[in-house]
């Protein structure tokens, strides 16, 4: 019986607390991604290129959210997301980009990961969209700001 009478009386004590203002709800885009693209020619032309499987790619908000699968499990890998720094006429506009990975892990485990590119610097003053050809992915991207 104690423990009814607790119970119900526990709201009155709080009642700014509803489900509702409970939980915090935080919009993706006022997340900040976990790394930026870089714009480099030259590092989209040389950067370590060893083997991962793309399985997703999707924009939300200025975030490129990739899944990747790649043999390791023992040392560190280096990932990064690389623009080719130039900017095909359509459109709307098109830029290339592509996925780095250097491995020098040599277990053979078959890991998983999620990714999250920034990709503000890929914006293109006077434009509201740029059309992503990421390498490794079937269909644009189109990146919308």
């Amino acid at each position: 019986m104690k423990k009814l009478l607790f119970a119900l009386l526990i709201p009155g004590f709080f009642p700014a607390c509803t489900p509702e203002t409970m939980v915090a709800h935080v919009e993706r885009d006022s997340l900040p991604c976990e790394e930026s693209v870089i714009v480099d020619k030259d590092l989209f032309a040389h950067a370590p290129d060893d083997e991962f499987v793309l399985s997703q790619a999707a924009i939300d908000g200025d975030c490129l959210n990739l899944t990747i699968g790649y043999g390791g499990g023992c040392d560190e890998v280096t990932l990064k997301l690389i623009d080719a720094e130039a900017v095909l006429q359509s459109q709307p506009v098109q830029r290339k980009i592509r996925l780095s990975l250097e491995d020098h892990d040599h277990c053979e485990a078959f890991l998983t990961r999620e990714l999250s590119f920034d990709l503000t610097p890929l914006r293109i003053s006077n434009d509201t969209q740029v059309s992503l050809q990421l390498q490794g992915w079937d269909k644009a991207l189109l990146y919308t700001y």
